[in-house]
């Protein structure tokens, strides 16, 4: 549900090295990115030509590659290596292995931020369900489960930050609200599990 930029493969951890030494022109978000390879260490060095502001709204993690690029949740605790401003410009990530001053509700979950600690910069199976990014009212922390009419599978998304919108759409099928079937549309939120049971959005 959440945009993909045209250069995401840059940030795929299984991309090939024969894939490197090329360059990746991104016309969305003017930005230009060299990729090169070191066939000996079998390691890649991206270089870009973007903003050095620590301003990351969506960030990869092979930690959780497992929902591929439908999850672009911006947690230090991941340690993202691959991160974009909300304009999709490239910025660096934030690491739980930095040590810095964390500063809740500037909209990042940084290291020793959590969803219990600070649930508007962090979304996590600790965000209060009615807790909304940087207070702002618009994105709820869920774990999304639904059927992905481009992958053929139902399956759960993980957790990031949605609209109300995003779960209307999520919930707005006869089959999505169908008890107890594979293609039921589930959500989780701060210890809770709920379903889609009426549509468009309703959900309990």
């Amino acid at each position: 549900m959440l945009p993909r930029p045209p250069t995401v493969k840059a940030c795929d951890d299984e991309i090939g090295l024969e894939q490197a030494n090329r360059e990746v022109l991104d016309p969305d978000a003017s930005l230009e990115i060299r990729i090169t390879a070191d066939p000996e260490a079998n390691t890649l060095t991206i270089q870009d030509n973007a903003a050095a502001s620590n301003n990351a709204y969506y960030c990869y993690s092979s930690t959780y590659s497992y929902y591929g690029f439908q999850n672009w949740l911006c947690n230090a605790a991941y340690n993202p290596t691959c991160c974009y401003t909300q304009t999709w410009q490239w910025t660096p990530c934030p690491s739980a292995n930095t040590v810095s001053q964390a500063v809740c509700g500037n909209g990042i979950c940084e290291a020793g931020e959590s969803g219990s600690t600070c649930g508007q910069d962090c979304c996590d199976q600790y965000t209060n369900c009615w807790t909304t990014k940087q207070n702002q009212g618009v994105y709820y922390c869920r774990n999304m489960y639904y059927y992905d009419t481009q992958t053929g599978y139902a399956s759960w998304h993980g957790w990031q930050w949605v609209t109300q919108n995003e779960t209307t759409q999520m919930c707005n099928d006869w089959w999505e609200a169908w008890e107890g079937s594979y293609y039921q549309t589930q959500y989780q939120c701060g210890g809770y599990t709920g379903k889609c049971h009426s549509i468009p959005g309703g959900y309990y």
